[in-house]
């Protein structure tokens, strides 16, 4: 209801009650109104002219007699009041009366809701008022804006009639409004136009395919003014339909374009002479100018003619000989005596060199100030000496490193420090760069103290002196005219950088002066060879080879840039030529593979743009300095590119211009060819490497299958294992039957008990499948060997289009059966670790389910017994390969899942808290002491559990050891870095947002942070409560933060480290503690001994761990498998709940196009697919909609501009899809891209397009439509974590591949948080993460990462990769990093030889 103005009522009434009553109910339904009272109409009637009220409630007792002329009277004075009728009668006649005397509501005041009635129909009278007022505004508004246009409104009916027209038709064709009305619009057309402006006029179509601009001509009513009778105007015009689609009419503007085409006349002629006057002009100009330049060369002939004269008369030659003589003798000794000088002060003794001086502070004698082991050495040989005191530069340096080695001991960071030197010239220019002609010589001695990553065993530092005060280094920089900057942040190395003047070098080399004045020319001295400088050496540079090359090649020491995505690299160019060139570069020069480049030659007057084809060779220099080359190809120049490379490239043999090479190379993806474990890949029988998990399972089952024939046949069969994929059987039958789709049937028992039901464990659903496989079975049970015609085999079979519920039953029997290896196997060798799985229960009855990894048979009950405590996000399995390695070393290790989290146990996600964390450690705490009592007992907790984890040791019994790994001690501080918001703040000042993702996860964000205020784990200040109280021993633990992870790199503050005292040991581990994909080998990771040597100093360990064995890589291999399948199916794992994901992630494509990763995925995808050679064939599988086709348009379409169109056959692209709207959005999208690029293109991709797309529904999970060896380029974006099989997969699109063709695929890590990247895309652009559009993407981005963690979709590490690859017969793949480390690039190349 609207609110915008005051209610004023007013009230005609004789009874004081009854108008009490009525004001009592009207104020408090309508706070603030005003209610004025009349006793009688005549008293109303008096107010009406003064007054205005919003509706009137008028007692049928106050109109006298029949009088019923009051409403209408009011009504007359404010005609947006509503009249209310109280009377006290209630049949319908007298309703009718009221209503038909311009009453808008009657109520009988006897009815028993009377007051209720009264006020609806208030309320409805205030409504019905602002609807009428506003409707006339915009009547108004509407009319106002008609009238004020130039052009002619009109609108005709569905007939063609006119129903308006605007009052400027007058002007226009005489016609008046009201003349036209009711009239067809062919009045205003002439007989021969009538079949142009059909449909045009009176326009039936909607939208913008409605006429515009359309030129029709019109006839105006004959006058006496003798006026054309005929005009030409411009029509646009929108047929309008009701919500039901039905036409009803047309709406219009008529624009005159009479004035606009005399004025087009009028300009058009005026150009014409405009350009005469122009043309005479010029004439008059051009005959003007040549009078002067005619006059000044005459003009000064003769001036100079005549002063020639004088000067020939005045000058006295000889005399002027003679001067010029006794000048140039002078020169003469005075440049001997200047080259004696210099010679003197070259045989002089000059200051020390920088690396003299810093020899001298890394003597072994100094090792009470300095520690030279913490050195490394980085400095070349040759340096101009110093300007300065010795001793001064040596206390300097020695002051300065030894500052360095103290900070970093006092900071805690154990790492070698780099010294490095180098020359610098003017302008901060390296004396070391390559240059076209020698640079000024070098100002300044650059030394650098570099903090590196290598660590040392430093020395005590109760042995090292206190650190220097640097403000006695400041001031010896000062008294030393050089200059010191020093960076120490906390998160980053440690750099300081000295500068220090150095003893300037004139050349020695002097030319010979002139003696005498010759009577001749003087000749001009040719420049030296000897004045080039030299190329870099080459293999046998005595014996010059031939130059084979068709364009010859010179040799340059030209500066050359290349710049591989946002690091730039400094080379010098060896040789160059129209061609290509080629440029060195150091050592440390990353590789690139083959890949188009984007080359400038700059010069200092402009540059000159070309494009090549960049490529990497090996390189042997005979220099003692490691170097690298990399060769660019020029593509074919055009005319005159060509002509303005031969300049440069003839002024470059010559030295007579300067210039500089720059190279831009796209990044290479991270990563290359996977050195993967042999172990892993080539497993052992003992593991099976299939996608499911297989149990091993007898079930008698009966097969549909059919002849080639059709004729159907039942055949009877066992199941020897079930998976979720597929079942594998013994059977009999003839070979010709086992092919194509078959359905299993489980057999039916008959009990006394359980009459009808089925075997135990056997799923009660048909399931269709694939039969893939078949093969002899000696090993067949005795019941299939009898048959005489049937040999026994044994068939694979894929299942295939299961219903839900086919699904849901197999993986209900496959969940029953599903063993760990240390169930069932028993085996001799103690010294093999196994995985038990238990169970407790917290206080709110869900089970925690805990994994117990042990030596065979080889602990004790005083075993000590470590709990892992998952980190926020994390599961047991994250922890397993640690697990293992610790219970390789006889400790009894307990994993377990966090409950309402992720992993295993029970909860809903939503609901994870802290406390309830805290409640299941405290259970799992308990669990052990009632079980081991005498067990020592170690908690190791890391990231927000690790805060969990000191309030639980709090509120226990006291723990042997209390492990934190990379603790978060300030939980409030770390959600504000990650999420941009003061979360605690904003939920005490009431702010609640719901479930919303929090550090990567959907929980309910009101529960977690009302949970973290209540539970007390806010601050910094509430942690050091808690460590004043803590009773156990701790030690801190810090490591690499995981880069894909949501939390911010450890910190601790100075506050947390001296609230732990003098009994908290610290350290830190270069490498990761946690993750699957870490391996385990005799050799472990350096964090894994770090855990251990915490443990060993608090409870006694054996001196020699258990022997390790080679299959123990395989139990973990194999218990990680079973733990991700007991994930999958404890989360109801089904195809279904994929393509519902992958629905949900083609729906938040345009939000995730925003992201620069993104685009820079689709960039690295198309470089990878480079070349695309016309007529070749592209496919695209799951094209989504379209981004990776439209970014292929884009670099194809520029490509092919800058080296010209070409008449040959455009590349195709296939673009795959599941979902028809999928398909839709995609061409649509393109279509679009094509227009925008063909306008940008002057039409010329109509004529030439570089890249034609078709579009084709259907399920790339099955076979697909293709033959063999037919595409030459596949991608496979993000689409491989959705299907079923992708082994299945990767095999079928492998089938298609051309030989020499190329297939890339791309797929998330199993540590893949894409809500990382999306957070810090919003924070760069200063948007707010909890708003509408980021909350929705956020959402889903949690649920992505949530079926990740459940193994719900396929994702894959690097190892992992690899050996999937080889699994599906591909043995040689490149394996790259993209989207910072989210996904990963299988580079796939197809060689001539494969099937």
């Amino acid at each position: 209801m609207p609110q915008s103005e005051p209610v004023t009522i007013l009230i005609v009434s004789e009874q004081a009650e009854s108008i009490k009553l009525i004001t009592i109910s009207l104020r408090g339904f309508f706070p603030g109104c005003r209610v004025d009272v009349a006793y009688s109409a005549e008293e109303a009637r008096a107010w009406a002219a003064s007054h205005e009220w919003v509706f009137i409630l008028i007692d049928e007792q106050c109109l006298a007699g029949n009088d019923t002329s009051l409403p209408g009277e009011l009504k007359r004075h404010a005609p947006y009041v509503a009249s209310i009728l109280l009377s006290d009668r209630s049949d319908s006649a007298s309703a009718l009366q009221a209503l038909q005397a311009d009453v808008d509501f009657f109520l009988s005041k006897k009815s028993p809701a009377f007051l209720t009635e009264l006020l609806f129909c208030a309320k409805k009278a205030i409504e019905t008022r602002h609807m009428r007022v506003t409707l006339d505004h915009a009547l108004e508004r509407h009319r106002g804006l008609i009238e004020s246009l130039s052009d002619i409104a009109y609108e005709l009916d569905a007939g063609g009639s006119f129903v308006t027209v605007s009052p400027g038709i007058v002007m226009l064709l005489g016609y008046s409004p009201d003349e036209l009305i009711g009239l067809p619009y062919t009045m205003i057309v002439p007989a021969d136009q009538e079949l142009a402006a059909r449909y045009r006029l009176n326009e039936r179509r909607s939208g913008v395919r409605g006429a515009s601009r359309v030129e029709l001509t019109l006839r105006r009513k004959p006058m006496q003014d003798n006026k054309p009778l005929t005009l030409t105007a411009a029509v646009n015009a929108r047929g309008l339909y009701d919500p039901l689609r039905r036409f009803l009419g047309t709406v219009g503007l008529i624009r005159d374009l009479s004035p606009s085409k005399e004025q087009d006349a009028t300009i058009q002629q005026l150009h014409q002479q405009l350009l005469q006057k122009e043309a005479l002009l010029g004439l008059a100009q051009k005959a003007t100018l040549l009078s002067q330049q005619l006059h000044d060369p005459l003009a000064s002939l003769l001036t100079q003619s005549q002063q020639l004269l004088i000067a020939i008369r005045d000058a006295r030659l000889g005399d002027q000989a003679e001067i010029l003589a006794a000048h140039a003798a002078e020169a003469t000794k005075l440049g001997t005596q200047l080259a004696e000088a210099l010679h003197k002060r070259e045989g002089s003794p000059l200051g020390p060199t920088i690396n003299e001086v810093l020899d001298d502070a890394l003597l072994p004698t100094t090792i009470a100030i300095v520690d030279g082991a913490g050195i490394i050495r980085q400095y070349p040989a040759h340096f101009p000496p110093l300007v300065g005191n010795r001793e001064q530069v040596t206390k300097l340096i020695l002051h300065l490193l030894n500052y360095a080695q103290t900070y970093l001991l006092t900071v805690g960071r154990t790492h070698r420090l780099i010294v490095s030197t180098r020359a610098v010239g003017s302008s901060s220019i390296s004396a070391d760069a390559p240059t076209l002609f020698p640079l000024t010589p070098p100002t300044e001695i650059e030394i650098e103290l570099l903090e590196s990553d290598i660590v040392w065993s430093a020395a005590s530092p109760a042995t090292l002196p206190s650190s220097i005060d640097l403000l006695e280094s400041y001031e010896l920089v000062r008294q030393l005219n050089g200059a010191l900057d020093l960076s120490a942040p906390m998160q980053g190395p440690f750099r300081m950088i000295l500068r220090l003047p150095v003893a300037s070098q004139l050349p020695l080399d002097i030319p010979p002066l002139p003696i005498a004045v010759s009577d001749t020319e003087p000749a001009l001295t040719p420049t030296t060879k000897n004045n080039r400088p030299a190329p870099l050496p080459t293999a046998d540079t005595d014996k010059p080879k031939q130059e084979r090359r068709h364009v010859p090649r010179i040799l340059t020491t030209l500066p050359a840039t290349i710049t591989v995505g946002s690091v730039a690299w400094d080379g010098t160019i060896s040789n160059l030529s129209l061609r290509g060139a080629c440029v060195t570069l150091p050592g440390d020069f990353p590789t690139v593979s083959p890949q188009d480049a984007y080359v400038v030659v700059k010069t200092s007057v402009g540059i000159l743009e070309l494009q090549g084809r960049a490529q990497e060779r090996s390189v042997s220099l005979q220099t003692k300095t490691p170097a690298a080359q990399l060769i660019v190809m020029f593509e074919p120049l055009k005319k005159e590119e060509g002509a303005v490379l031969a300049s440069l490239v003839q002024a470059a043999q010559e030295q007579a211009i300067p210039f500089s090479l720059e190279v831009l190379l796209a990044v290479e993806p991270q990563g290359n060819l996977i050195a993967t474990d042999p172990l892993v890949l080539n497993g052992r029988k003992d593991f099976d490497q299939r996608e499911a998990v297989r149990i091993p399972l007898q079930l008698p089952v009966r097969l549909d299958v059919m002849d080639p024939s059709g004729k159907s046949y039942r055949l009877e069969a066992l199941t020897s294992n079930l998976s979720r994929d597929g079942a594998c059987l013994h059977l009999n039958a003839r070979p010709e039957l086992l092919s194509g789709m078959t359905t299993l049937h489980f057999a039916v028992t008959q009990t006394q008990k359980h009459p009808g039901t089925h075997e135990p464990g056997a799923p009660d659903a048909a399931l269709p499948a694939r039969i893939t496989w078949s093969a002899p079975d000696p090993t067949a049970p005795s019941e299939f060997r009898h048959q005489g015609s049937a040999p026994a085999l044994r068939v694979g079979l894929r299942f295939q289009g299961l219903t839900v519920y086919a699904e849901r039953e197999v993986n209900r029997v496959v969940r029953q059966h599903l063993t760990s290896p240390g169930e069932l196997e028993l085996s001799s060798q103690q010294t093999s670790v196994v995985s038990i799985p238990r169970e407790c229960r917290n206080q709110r009855g869900q089970a925690i389910v805990i994994t117990d990894d042990h030596l065979r048979q080889s602990v004790t009950p005083n075993t000590p017994v470590v709990i892992i405590s998952p980190g926020y996000g994390q599961t047991s399995l994250d922890a397993i390969t640690l697990s293992y390695y610790l219970a390789h070393h006889r400790l009894r290790v307990l994993r377990y899942d966090h409950t309402n989290h992720v992993g295993l146990s029970d909860g809903e996600l939503h609901q994870t808290t802290l406390r309830s964390m805290q409640a299941d450690l405290l259970k799992v705490v308990e669990f052990v002491q009632h079980t081991w009592p005498t067990a020592p007992l170690i908690v190791m907790a890391s990231d927000i559990a690790a805060r969990v984890a000191i309030k639980t040791a709090v509120q226990s019994r006291p723990l042997d050891l209390l492990l934190l790994i990379n603790p978060v001690v300030d939980i409030q501080a770390m959600l504000m870095t990650v999420h941009g918001h003061d979360l605690v703040a904003d939920h005490r000042y009431g702010l609640r947002r719901g479930i919303a993702n929090l550090l990567g996860l959907n929980v309910n964000v009101d529960r977690f942070i009302g949970d973290i205020v209540a539970g007390h784990f806010t601050d910094m200040a509430s942690t050091i409560a808690d460590l004043r109280l803590l009773r156990s021993p701790s030690a801190i633990l810090t490591i690499p933060s995981n880069p894909l992870g949501p939390l911010p790199p450890a910190d601790l503050p100075q506050a947390f480290l001296t609230a732990l005292g003098a009994h908290t040991r610290l350290s830190t581990a270069p490498a990761p503690l946690l993750g699957q994909e870490l391996p385990l080998s005799e050799q472990p990771p350096a964090a894994f001994q770090q855990v251990l040597e915490q443990i060993a100093a608090t409870v006694s360990l054996p001196a020699i761990p258990a022997e390790f064995r080679a299959d123990t890589r395989h139990m973990l291999a194999r218990q990680q498998h079973i733990e991700m399948e007991r994930t999958r199916l404890r989360h109801n794992l089904s195809q279904i709940t994929r393509e519902a994901l992958r629905a949900t992630h083609l729906q938040q494509l345009p939000q995730l196009g925003n992201l620069h990763e993104h685009w820079k995925l689709l960039d690295d995808l198309y470089r990878l697919l480079s070349p695309l050679e016309p007529g070749s064939m592209l496919l695209d599988v799951g094209v989504g909609q379209g981004d990776f086709v439209r970014a292929a348009m884009v670099n194809h379409a520029y490509r092919s501009r800058q080296r010209g169109w070409s008449p040959e056959r455009s590349v195709q692209v296939i673009g795959l899809e599941q979902a028809q709207d999928s398909l839709m959005q995609a061409q649509q999208s393109l279509h679009a891209l094509r227009r925008e690029l063909d306008t940008d293109f002057a039409g010329t991709l109509t004529i030439h397009p570089p890249l034609t797309a078709q579009w084709m529904q259907a399920d790339w999970t099955q076979p697909l439509p293709f033959k063999d060896r037919s595409l030459h380029r596949i991608v496979c974006n993000l689409s491989l974590p959705f299907v079923p099989s992708p082994l299945v997969t990767i095999r079928e699109l492998y089938r298609i591949l051309h030989p020499q063709g190329r297939l890339i695929l791309t797929v998330f890590h199993p540590n893949t948080d894409l809500s990382v990247l999306y957070r810090q895309h919003l924070h760069k652009a200063n948007q707010d993460e909890f708003g509408p559009e980021a909350h929705l993407l956020l959402h889903y981005l949690g649920r992505l990462r949530e079926a990740i963690r459940h193994g719900l979709l396929h994702t894959f590490d690097r190892s992992s990769l690899a050996s999937f690859l080889q699994q599906a017969g591909i043995l040689t793949p490149r394996i790259l990093s993209g989207l910072d480390g989210h996904a990963l690039f299988a580079v796939i190349e197809k060689d001539k030889s494969a099937g």
